[in-house]
């Protein structure tokens, strides 16, 4: 480059320079990155008011605002809701005042996730994915499984990922907000009147929903109860009829999700002891032989994970009673699919509508 043409190509490269750096410190959002979590070890733990505090003008910059939170744990819904994505109003078949009150409200177990509302008036849940070096492997798994296609297929029970935004190196994902209740909610209790039918329903989504991903090459790796959410609660024993339409189940909390390339048979999907089992603070229930040196069939450990609370159903239809039992031994989520879905064929409804018992076992069920 001959020496006139120099000067004006520095001055440019001098002022974008300059404008960059003035634009980034003179933003309301600059220093913001500091004062939240650097990871998503450090997110599970931190305030989470002061946490989404912070991150208001992030949310509202993307069209979103976060619900209330009256106290921890818990948000307020804003007035003046419209029809809304997944969040049903008839979770309940007896809408008593603690029911509608419940409706109203967002309960949530940590900072990862919010209830948030856009200028629309939809709610909708967002949730921390990818935090720092954290996380990725959950993102990868999500738009898999929960993303675009995928979301089409009549056998797919994930939660939809319906966008994602980025703040720094810290990706959100927008999710429909759900009622609230999970499979483990549905046990009988006195809170919980469902039939044995509707039960067998939602387990047989619940064993479709690994099915699926599995056929995707995702391995969940915290397939327990509590992370299937189910649309509304049949209630049907309570009712004292069986139930005309089934809530449908969906798979949430990617969280430890590994994925192999799509092409990969499926016995050649291996890994060794996951690190999050080789936490102190693990509070899950866990088998011995996933930990160790030895490699082991990455799914077969959502199918342990899933079949844990399963032995602990009791039921007096001796046939039913052996083939759940079967469940345990099987090798793939799709055989244990067959097998319940061609056993629950040879029952009429009628039949179903009966009882069961539920003997809790010695760890907690809660997020860990």
């Amino acid at each position: 480059m001959s020496p006139p043409f120099c000067f004006p190509v520095a001055c440019a490269a001098i002022l974008i320079t300059t404008s960059a750096w003035w634009y980034y410190y003179s933003s309301p959002n600059h220093g913001r990155r500091d004062q939240l979590p650097r990871d998503l070890r450090t997110w599970r733990l931190a305030d989470e008011e002061a946490t989404w505090s912070i991150l208001s003008p992030i949310l509202a910059f993307n069209g979103w605002k976060s619900w209330d939170t009256p106290y921890s744990l818990f948000q307020d819904r804003p007035e003046h809701s419209i029809s809304n994505g997944f969040h049903t109003g008839g979770s309940y078949r007896y809408m008593s005042p603690y029911a509608i009150t419940k409706l109203r409200k967002f309960h949530y177990h940590n900072a990862f996730v919010r209830a948030v509302r856009n200028q629309e008036g939809y709610d909708a849940v967002c949730r921390v994915i990818v935090a720092g070096n954290e996380g990725q492997n959950c993102l990868k798994a999500i738009r898999r499984v929960a993303y675009g296609d995928a979301t089409h297929f009549c056998d797919s029970h994930v939660l939809p990922l319906l966008f994602e935004f980025q703040f720094e190196d810290i990706t959100f994902g927008i999710f429909p907000l759900m009622s609230g209740m999970n499979f483990h909610d549905m046990i009988p209790s006195i809170y919980c009147h469902c039939s044995l039918g509707d039960f067998m329903h939602m387990l047989t989504q619940a064993l479709e929903a690994l099915q699926f991903i599995h056929h995707k090459r995702v391995a969940h790796h915290d397939a327990f109860f509590n992370n299937f959410l189910v649309e509304w609660q049949p209630d049907s024993l309570k009712r004292g009829a069986i139930s005309v339409a089934h809530p449908r189940v969906w798979l949430i909390d990617f969280e430890n999700a590994m994925s192999f390339p799509e092409d990969t048979p499926y016995g050649e999907c291996k890994c060794t002891t996951p690190d999050f089992l080789k936490r102190d603070n693990y509070g899950r229930p866990y088998d011995a032989a996933f930990m160790g040196d030895l490699s082991f069939n990455a799914f077969t450990l959502d199918l342990w994970q899933f079949m844990y609370y399963v032995q602990y159903l009791e039921i007096n239809i001796p046939t039913l009673n052996e083939v759940l039992r079967n469940l345990q031994n099987q090798s793939t989520a799709e055989s244990a699919l067959r097998l319940l879905h061609d056993t629950l064929c040879n029952f009429t409804p009628s039949q179903l509508h009966v009882p069961f018992r539920y003997t809790e076992p010695s760890y907690d069920c809660t997020e860990d």
